[in-house]
């Protein structure tokens, strides 16, 4: 936690946490003339004058939704987007999208529509697209080989936008004594496990679909192709089919095509 110190007209902040930062450039306008804040180490001071950053003021009001939803310490990080490129998506058009983030809890279905839209801004800037799996299917069918860069799933999203939308309630009442914050596990994206703990909830469907294993194919080749686990198929129990390289061979030996 940032160690912070009144100073008069002034404020400063001892802290190496990024949340710190957007939480003083979020509520500059509410705390002292000067707010400074000290991130560097003992032998490279570096001090932030953080009231001489001017954002738009319309960015400004977006700024804890947008750090919530890209990735912070309680919401996990887009695969390949990371701050700088998720903020090249940030304009005067997508922070709109923002703004009723941390509003109300659990989020309306316009917060989380609106949120959806500007993830599929963040994998394809200027797309008109405002679904993310319409999005998704698109990128599946351009990507080649890490298919972990491929955008979310709308089921594991909207999870992702609810607890986005938690975090960003309780920054937006920092200023407030006794704020009343409701339970994370109320349709927030969170539960709690049989131990008591606190676990994002990541999914709410299947993690894969059998339709989607009926897709499996395998690269077999050799004349004992298909004999053990090393096939795809063989490991999923399913027969080769035409789609299978060991096809082209006749070689094929699995037991599930008998």
């Amino acid at each position: 936690m940032a160690a912070v110190q009144s100073l008069g007209n002034s404020a400063g902040a001892k802290t190496f946490n990024t949340d710190v930062l957007v939480l003083l450039l979020a509520h500059k306008h509410n705390l002292c003339d000067e707010v400074w804040m000290f991130s560097g180490t003992s032998r490279k001071k570096r001090f932030i004058p953080v009231h001489r950053i001017e954002i738009p003021e319309e960015t400004r009001n977006s700024l804890l939704a947008f750090h919530a939803i890209t990735g912070c310490d309680t919401t996990s990080q887009f695969c390949g987007i990371g701050k700088g490129s998720a903020w090249k998506a940030l304009d005067s058009q997508t922070s709109n999208l923002l703004t009723s983030i941390g509003e109300t809890s659990p989020p309306t279905q316009r917060t989380i529509a609106d949120a959806e839209a500007f993830v599929c801004q963040l994998y394809h800037k200027g797309t008109r697209e405002v679904e993310i799996n319409r999005e998704r299917a698109a990128a599946f069918r351009k990507v080649k080989k890490n298919i972990d860069s491929l955008p979310p799933t709308q089921d594991a999203l909207h999870l992702h936008i609810r607890r986005a939308n938690y975090q960003s309630m309780i920054w937006k009442r920092v200023q407030e004594a006794c704020p009343s914050i409701p339970r994370p596990e109320d349709e927030n994206g969170w539960y709690l496990n049989d131990e008591g703990i606190l676990k994002p909830k990541l999914m709410t469907q299947e993690v894969v679909s059998s339709a989607c294993i009926q897709l499996a194919f395998c690269g077999c080749s050799s004349e004992q192709s298909c004999l053990n686990r090393r096939c795809t198929c063989v490991r999923l129990s399913l027969p080769c089919s035409r789609a299978c390289k060991c096809c082209d061979t006749n070689r094929c030996r699995n037991p599930e095509n008998r």
